[in-house]
């Protein structure tokens, strides 16, 4: 199994490339002229991992943009002093530093920055767009009515860390979720936890459940060491205690309760690992700060903000902590493959690897000198020979000659049968297999199905997030639809703007209904954000479908085609998001109810 490792060369040349940022970032607070100004208002304090994580993205995107920007960053300390005077202390700094200091864009590190950059607007950067991250399960509610303001949700799944604790620890008895409301954010997972998740593993895997609620870490130990050692700890708030004069940060609060536990305990974000985790499906601060820092570079490069939709899916990453896997006795093979694993043991052959590379180069190049003389030699005497191996040579250069044209004709053939942005087959490729496959169910008196695709208000779409959203969008439902051909004469193709087909041979009517049922199944589950359309918030299809069934006579492709439109149109005018069906030669039957699919 192939792991990603931290080596002794990457470390040090993150460290290279970290010390470039910074004197990148330095440099660009030195307000030259001609500079765009950025603030980025961080709702934590230096030192905190998961914000530190954040800025380090944010600033990186910035440095490879290569711009010109003069960055500024303030920290409300939110997490050590939770918001007792509604920050008019950071109002009233505010108040003094950029009266008249007008910043090109404001980015925000979670949920009180942005908060406050909202409520502050209008008195400190009027007009000036706002690009958030870290903002825990945002709705667009929040912003209704605001313009010029774009981002990142996070939002952690916990449903696949838990999966991922069972499947690499599959003798486990029970769960067990440490859970706490000292914040919004805690109370939100809380709420989550108590409410879907306890009684949905509690059923779907018939496994006890213990929750610690609102805990001291004597008590969480306490309950621990009394639950059998095959039980899994989840970490998903806090334990209550306090630090000195302050709240404990998540990653003290992780790390004291790991000393007292002997159980496995997993956690869901990026700064619990090195604290006790083993590991788990983690949100990491520096993709965050990547990915927001992408966006605010379109806007300083001149994209509308109204063309950068708020991405509502947050990265994670399968990550685990090898020497906590060596103290609770993971089998490595059970871990998936594209895992990172940190602080794993170095071998000799790693620590030295560029010493022992260079020596290597060095024997390999004083032996390249010796063997350039011999090889002088022998060439010479080699162009004699080939001098005479000339003519056979020449035939097999023409033959070969021939094999690479033929091999060029046929990827040519592929490129005029394959859609260029969606990359699935095209209307070409597709009216020449309707028309096989018609003979072929004509003279074998199988049936063929015929589904007609078309995305719904894809005009609005394309009006609300831009031609480039657009064709992303074209290209993932292509992708969804060709999941649905699982047979090697299945066909998928996009027949043209946003319509797509599907041909499906040996396939009656009631296996194209529940191919036409799945599909909609999965375009609803991956709920592609469509706020204009009149259907549903989410991107909605509308589908025709015909069966060629018991025919007497052979028909054409083009009047199967104009079948299966006419259930396309039917489908629309019932109020679209949904697939009306029917049999070719049977009439189809006004009375029968062929109309399917729900409405969002």
């Amino acid at each position: 199994m192939f792991f990603k490792r931290q080596r002794i060369g990457i470390v040090a040349a993150t460290m290279l490339v970290l010390l470039t940022v910074s004197g990148w970032a330095s440099a660009n607070h030195s307000g030259e002229e001609g500079a765009q100004k950025v603030l980025y208002i961080n709702s934590y304090h230096q030192g905190y991992s998961w914000s530190d994580d954040i800025e380090k993205g944010f600033i990186e995107a910035l440095h490879q943009s290569g711009l010109n920007v003069e960055l500024s960053q303030e920290y409300l300390d939110s997490q050590r002093f939770p918001n007792a005077d509604g920050f008019l202390h950071i109002r009233q700094l505010f108040d003094k530093k950029y009266k008249d200091y007008h910043p090109d864009l404001v980015f925000t590190s979670d949920n009180n920055a942005f908060h406050f950059a909202l409520d502050n607007r209008d008195t400190f950067f009027p007009d000036t767009p706002i690009v958030f991250v870290g903002y825990n399960n945002f709705k667009p509610s929040i912003i209704e009515g605001v313009g010029d303001v774009t981002g990142l949700n996070e939002a952690i799944e916990l449903v696949p860390t838990i999966r991922l604790g069972l499947d690499v620890f599959p003798d486990t008895t029970r769960l067990a979720f440490l859970v706490s409301s000292q914040n919004k954010s805690d109370s939100a997972h809380r709420e989550k936890v108590i409410s879907d998740l306890v009684p949905y593993f509690s059923k779907q895997e018939n496994l006890p459940i213990t929750l610690l609620d609102n805990v001291t870490v004597e008590q969480a130990t306490n309950q621990m060491n009394n639950l059998e050692s095959t039980t899994l700890l989840f970490v998903f708030g806090r334990i209550t205690d306090k630090g000195p004069d302050r709240n404990l940060s998540p990653a003290e609060s992780t790390e004291m309760l790991a000393h007292g536990i002997e159980q496995p305990i997993f956690g869901a974000w990026s700064f619990q690992l090195g604290k006790g985790i083993v590991g788990g499906d983690l949100l990491t601060g520096t993709t965050q700060g990547k990915v927001g820092g992408e966006m605010a570079v379109k806007i300083l490069t001149g994209t509308p903000v109204s063309d950068i939709p708020i991405k509502m899916r947050t990265p994670h990453q399968v990550t685990f902590d090898a020497k906590v896997m060596s103290q609770v006795n993971i089998d490595k093979t059970k871990i998936p493959a594209d895992a990172v694993i940190i602080n794993e043991e170095v071998s000799i052959w790693v620590e030295y690897f560029w010493p022992i590379v260079a020596v290597i180069c060095l024997v390999i190049g004083e032996g390249f000198l010796v063997l350039k003389l011999f090889v002088t030699k022998r060439q010479k005497e080699k162009a004699v020979l080939e001098l005479e191996e000339t003519n056979d040579t020449l035939e097999e250069k023409v033959l070969e000659r021939t094999k690479s044209l033929r091999q060029a004709k046929k990827e040519l053939e592929v490129l005029t049968e394959t859609d260029a942005l969606t990359e699935i087959h095209n209307r070409r490729f597709f009216e020449k297999q309707l028309n096989i496959e018609l003979s072929r169910a004509y003279r074998h008196q199988s049936p063929l199905s015929l589904i007609i695709i078309d995305i719904d208000y894809f005009k609005k779409f394309n009006d609300t997030y831009g031609h480039v959203a657009g064709d992303e969008c074209l290209k993932r439902v292509a992708s969804i639809i060709e999941t649905q051909c699982r047979r090697m004469a299945d066909v998928a193709a996009r027949y043209g703007g946003e319509e797509f087909v599907i041909l499906l041979p040996d396939t009656d009517s009631e296996g194209a209904v529940i191919v036409s049922e799945q599909l909609q199944q999965d375009i609803a589950r991956a709920q592609i954000f469509h706020e204009n359309s009149e259907v549903d918030i989410f991107l909605t299809l509308s589908l025709g479908v015909i069966t060629y069934q018991n025919a007497d006579e052979l028909i054409s492709g083009e009047k199967l085609l104009s079948l299966a439109d006419e259930h396309l149109y039917t489908a629309k005018k019932q109020g679209r998001n949904c697939y009306v069906s029917g049999v070719y030669p049977e009439p189809l039957n006004e009375d029968i109810d062929s109309i399917h699919g729900a409405r969002g």
